[in-house]
């Protein structure tokens, strides 16, 4: 059996699975929720063992597709899922917070949140006029491109300490200049916004938190290989010789792979 390097990361971790603290894209990682429960009202977290809680929530897996088990908070306008912001980035230090999310529609709805109930002091996604998702941090609001509903979309939010970004799926949609001064509240929500005001309608997998802001080539790396710096099955992945002398595919395989590479097979 062979596959393509740059692909061979794309199946949910079982339950258990922690961080390869040793990968690149593991490196000041908070938060790993990789919803493989499937049942339950707990969200494990692969990093520090910080859980997360759902309530009035359900699980999917019906066309959860590359996802797998996603949790649902469109039954009430009650579900969420809520964590502890322990850890996360808070005043104009640097973050990145990225999640797989289907919208089921909504105008102008808060799906996800961390920070105080003020609107200047916390970093929310929403859905502007029911077509694009949008990130709003300070006063400042970033407007994604348009999405479909029934169609899963990985949303990245970064932030350097002077610029925040917004990504759909691996591409960069929009960047503006941002003086932010997040404040904690102890707290981050999906399916409300923190104040539990305005309630969101998403199913939402995958959800990983850095204090620091990725680069473009990590959040491209990130939708392509989602899972690659979870700690892997036990089974081995064969690859073409032909492909690893390839100067494109041998720079995405990662490091730690190339390290375990033995005649075309890591191992």
């Amino acid at each position: 059996m062979r596959s393509l390097p740059g692909l061979h990361n794309l199946t949910k971790p079982a339950l258990g699975r922690q961080v390869d603290w040793g990968h690149r894209l593991a490196r000041q990682l908070q938060r790993c929720h990789l919803f493989n429960e499937a049942v339950g009202t707990v969200v494990n977290d692969s990093c520090f063992g910080l859980q997360a809680t759902c309530a009035n929530t359900s699980w999917v897996t019906a066309n959860a597709s590359r996802v797998g088990p996603a949790v649902s908070c469109i039954s009430t306008n009650s579900a969420t899922i809520t964590g502890s912001s322990q850890g996360w980035a808070f005043g104009a230090s640097p973050f990145t917070w990225s999640m797989y999310v289907m919208s089921g529609g909504g105008t102008n709805v808060n799906f996800a949140s961390y920070g105080a109930s003020s609107g200047s002091n916390n970093v929310t996604f929403m859905t502007a006029s029911g077509t694009k998702f949008q990130i709003h941090a300070g006063s400042v609001y970033i407007n994604g491109s348009s999405y479909s509903t029934s169609i899963w979309y990985r949303v990245t939010a970064t932030y350097d300490g002077a610029t925040l970004s917004l990504y759909q799926n691996d591409a960069l949609i929009a960047s503006s200049a941002a003086a932010l001064a997040t404040t904690s509240n102890g707290f981050w929500q999906i399916g409300s916004n923190t104040s539990v005001s305005s309630f969101g309608t998403v199913q939402t997998a995958d959800m990983f938190y850095w204090n620091r802001c990725l680069s473009a080539g990590e959040v491209a790396w990130l939708f392509q290989e989602p899972y690659a710096m979870v700690s892997p099955p036990n089974y081995k992945k064969y690859y073409m010789f032909g492909y690893l002398m390839n100067p494109l595919f041998t720079r995405i395989i990662n490091a730690a792979d190339r390290s375990r590479i033995v005649r075309g097979v890591i191992q």
